[in-house]
């Protein structure tokens, strides 16, 4: 049964773990925040983060774009699912989580880092060839058509 279920939380990896992330685009630019840390701790990615118990998806997707950035997000529609296994010795990864992202737009609050965040900056798409973006977040704008192929 669901409730007799351990480690389904961060910090307890035996099972995978479900996230959010929020791509949100605003006049030509995108939010991206610097991961404070791991997995992939000081590489820029989507806010976003762990969905808690009894927590909507959504509901986590607006707690976690407010944590990490100060702002207030309204979720819209889905775009992907992304799967981050890493890290770890032998036969169990360190990290396994399983990563919805939805687009979102931005209705109020000032940008500034949160909680896991080491900064959090809007970006022109064409910049992002210069940064060091996370795997997760490559492979993501990839398939939404935001980066090419070879970025």
């Amino acid at each position: 049964m669901a409730g007799d279920r351990k480690g389904s939380g961060p910090g307890d990896e035996s099972r995978p773990v479900c996230a959010c992330s929020a791509l949100i685009l605003r006049e030509g630019r995108i939010l991206l925040v610097k991961r404070a840390h791991e997995p992939h701790a000081g590489k820029w990615a989507l806010p976003g983060g762990a969905v808690e118990a009894g927590e909507r998806i959504t509901e986590a997707l607006v707690r976690e774009v407010r944590e990490e950035t100060g702002l207030s997000a309204v979720p819209g529609s889905f775009v992907a699912f992304t799967e981050l296994i890493a890290g770890g010795a032998g036969e169990k990864p360190a990290h396994h989580y399983i990563i919805l992202t939805f687009k979102a737009g931005v209705e109020g609050g000032r940008l500034e880092p949160g909680t896991d965040a080491a900064d959090a900056r809007w970006f022109r798409l064409d910049e992002l060839v210069g940064i060091e973006l996370s795997e997760t977040t490559v492979g993501l704008l990839r398939r939404a058509g935001l980066i090419s192929i070879n970025q």
